[in-house]
């Protein structure tokens, strides 16, 4: 769907929040915004709750697109930034728990690798003619495909890049290369 827009989507989420758990999406708790500030950001979609003097809160960006690094380093930030601002402003909460959510309408590799290893958690979108559907994604990097990967590249004497971002020092770690 060509003319669908991060907005879009934006709109459809916060105007049906009753509805999305039947849609796939059962991620809200008691309190959800969108477009929230925190210091130098600006989260889609904020959704928290305090019991018990701790506040359990999860940060949603959303991508009308392919979710890749970017976005990861995006929600990272705000992560930082929100758990600053609590730390700062909110002297009565015992603890943060900060759950990441990217949801797009397909993944690159690097961040499904990121995400088995960080926790960040993965949607996908389908925008059809019945509405809208989310799905989980199941990480499916492994132990054994680690394992697995690294055999088949030391069999076939392929090399494994020494390259220096983040992503790809967390492929080398899960690969026994670090």
């Amino acid at each position: 769907m060509n003319n669908f827009l991060e907005k879009t989507l934006e709109d459809i989420i916060m105007s049906n929040l009753g509805k999305m758990p039947s849609k796939g999406l059962d991620i809200f708790y008691k309190n959800t915004v969108n477009q929230i500030s925190f210091n130098t950001c600006i989260a889609d979609i904020f959704t928290w709750e305090e019991v018990d003097d701790v506040l359990y809160c999860r940060i949603i960006e959303l991508k009308k697109d392919c979710v890749d690094e970017s976005a990861f380093w995006q929600i990272l930030n705000y992560k930082f930034d929100l758990f600053c601002f609590i730390s700062k402003n909110y002297k009565n909460i015992k603890d943060i728990k900060i759950e990441l959510i990217l949801i797009g309408s397909s993944f690159n590799d690097n961040i499904d690798l990121v995400s088995s290893y960080t926790g960040l958690r993965l949607y996908k979108y389908e925008y059809g003619v019945d509405g809208i559907i989310f799905n989980k994604k199941d990480c499916w990097f492994s132990d054994k495909v680690i394992i697995e990967n690294y055999e088949y590249a030391i069999l076939n004497k392929i090399d494994i890049p020494n390259r220096n971002s983040f992503t790809d020092n967390v492929i080398k770690l899960a690969r026994g290369k670090i």
